[in-house]
């Protein structure tokens, strides 16, 4: 097939530095991986909102989470397979709502909450995504519930991320666009409490930023204020 109907979508380099970021890691040179991370995971976007860090909050939490190169094969292939098609070319641009849901049946997960967070939600969007799991009917998982939102300012201010149960390493959190030194505010959801652990360089029992969720009875929308690692 020739083309991409998400190119209206990413534009002209926002698919371009998960690439290469992804071609330096299958090529073994890891310096130019990491330079390319670096040079990235900080830039920010006018579209399709102001602050947007589509490298840091979209391409590389789904690469990371779900597959690295495999993902980012298995959205071309899903195009190939339902996408409409004229010959060898797309007829049409893809909307927002059909652009995550390609890339949920890419990454295998619902991906409606991580876009939420790095691009916005607006009304014409969620009709958008509904439709196109009519249109194009593959399926895909729904994400564990989130037991905490952190954040990198006080009062829920700055970027965010949503987290699911479980056990969060520097790195892991790093998967899920936080970086280190950078939160500074939570939410914890109703049910659930988070157990913060000092940083170290041990690999267990306490791992450089750990956090632990477990249920209980915490107050759900609890804040936590002092900036963590």
């Amino acid at each position: 097939m020739h083309g991409s109907p998400a190119f209206p979508r990413w534009g002209d380099s926002k698919w371009a530095e998960i690439f290469i970021y992804d071609l330096y890691l299958g090529m073994g040179r890891t310096s130019d991986a990491n330079r390319a991370y670096n040079e990235n995971i900080n830039k920010v976007d006018n579209f399709p909102r102001a602050n947007t860090h589509w490298f840091r909050d979209w391409f590389y939490p789904i690469y990371k989470n779900h597959g690295g190169a495999s993902v980012l094969n298995r959205f071309f292939v899903l195009l190939a397979q339902y996408f409409p098609k004229e010959g060898k070319n797309y007829p049409r641009d893809m909307n927002w709502g059909e652009f995550v849901h390609f890339w949920s049946g890419a990454a295998g997960v619902n991906l409606k909450t991580q876009a939420t967070s790095a691009f916005g939600w607006p009304a014409e969007w969620e009709a958008q995504f509904v439709q196109a799991q009519r249109d194009f009917p593959f399926t895909y998982a729904n994400p564990d519930p989130t037991a905490v939102s952190v954040f990198q300012d006080h009062n829920h201010g700055g970027y965010g991320a949503a987290l699911p149960v479980g056990r969060y390493t520097l790195s892991t959190l790093n998967a899920w666009g936080v970086r280190n030194d950078d939160i500074s505010s939570l939410k914890v959801a109703s049910g659930y409490q988070v157990t913060l652990t000092p940083m170290t360089t041990s690999a267990a029992p306490a791992s450089p930023g750990r956090r632990t969720m477990r249920r209980s009875s915490t107050t759900a929308g609890t804040t936590w204020c002092p900036r963590s690692s």
